[in-house]
């Protein structure tokens, strides 16, 4: 486990060359401590998946495939995520009303709403290990984070709650 702070542009170059010495094998998470904004999120989210880190921590910029399709993982739901934010005037419903109007999130197509709620299995599907809440990206909002396709497949610890 590695920890990126403030200077994550110089904390990725040092990513990078422990990357390089490590075996291809040995997978390594990185762990943002949810200081970043959600752009800062995102982008060093872009750059660990091409260095085949595929476990991000940094304020919401976590992603799943379910049902096919791409999702960003809004921990404690949009008002926590605008909170963490820190941006005059900016709450959760107005945080979802921008992401939705730019066409970065889209309605899911089994239930229209913007957000759904998962529970999170473990392996064996055995009880819960804790609950999220998902929003799917659009098409060119996943093709902006990840241009060469996305690095991730459906995952089988996600399961959908009974309501949104």
């Amino acid at each position: 486990k590695v920890r990126i702070g403030p200077e994550w542009r110089a904390d990725l170059a040092t990513l990078t060359e422990l990357r390089a010495e490590l075996d291809p094998g040995v997978e390594l998470m990185v762990d943002g401590s949810e200081i970043f904004t959600l752009p800062t999120a995102l982008e060093v989210a872009r750059r660990c998946i091409d260095q085949k880190i595929f476990l991000v921590n940094c304020k919401g910029a976590l992603f799943h495939v379910v049902d096919g399709a791409l999702h960003l993982v809004v921990p404690g739901g949009w008002d926590r995520l605008a909170a963490q934010m820190q941006r005059p005037g900016l709450d959760g419903q107005r945080l979802e009303s921008l992401m939705v109007a730019s066409g970065f999130v889209v309605a899911d197509p089994a239930t229209g709403e913007t957000t759904i709620r998962v529970y999170f299995r473990a392996p064996n599907k055995g009880p819960s290990i804790g609950t999220a809440t998902f929003s799917r990206l659009s098409a060119g909002a996943a093709a902006s984070i990840f241009p060469g396709g996305s690095p991730f497949s459906n995952n089988p610890s996600v399961e959908r709650t009974a309501a949104a």
